[in-house]
């Protein structure tokens, strides 16, 4: 599950750095599509996308950092620290052992395309005449998910089982993660 982090760091950064001292500009500029609705709508905001974009990037190569560290014993962490079996070596391994721009690529990429699929779930979200804040079951969930995996394919290519199981424990997390948004005022509504 590690590496579909920076994917949820750049979903949930999306949504703090838009509410960020106020909202920002709206993406589509306000303009209609040929249907007559909204292209994405008000909610996504070039703030919103560029700075989910970097908070996920960013916290996502922290956390890369931090590990590493720990790993060395840099940070004076038992070299035994992953014991604590919060994540597997395999995992790790997959995320991290690649070449360091296969490991930017992939990070950076998984971050831009957990965003633009949110985007892209909002267009279809206005095609289908759902106000903003109206839940769109599974697609919500899954939007940016299944865009990052695509966009980062060629620098992160997944099993068809990582996929699945990412996709069914995903739906859970976003639900919790918007209920958290909600109670911290960055979201208008708890889904």
């Amino acid at each position: 599950m590690l590496g579909s982090v920076p994917a949820f760091f750049a979903n949930a950064g999306m949504t703090f750095a838009g509410t960020f001292h106020g909202s920002g500009h709206p993406i589509d500029g306000g303009r209609m599509f040929r249907d007559g609705k909204r292209v994405f709508g008000e909610g996504k905001t070039w703030k919103g996308l560029i700075g989910g974009i970097i908070i996920g990037s960013t916290l996502s190569f922290l956390m890369i950092f931090v590990y590493i560290a720990l790993e060395q014993g840099i940070l004076g962490g038992s070299p035994h620290w992953s014991d604590l079996k919060l994540i597997t070596l395999q995992e790790v391994l997959f995320f991290i052992h690649p070449s360091p721009l296969n490991l930017i690529m992939r990070t950076v990429l998984l971050s831009v395309g957990a965003c633009f699929g949110d985007l892209i779930g909002s267009f279809f979200k206005r095609r289908t005449a759902r106000e903003r804040g109206t839940p769109f079951p599974l697609l919500d969930q899954l939007d940016f998910l299944l865009f990052a995996y695509l966009c980062a394919y060629a620098f992160f290519p997944l099993p068809w089982y990582y996929i699945l199981v990412i996709s069914l424990f995903t739906p859970l997390v976003a639900v919790l993660a918007n209920i958290v948004a909600y109670y911290l005022r960055k979201k208008h509504v708890p889904w």
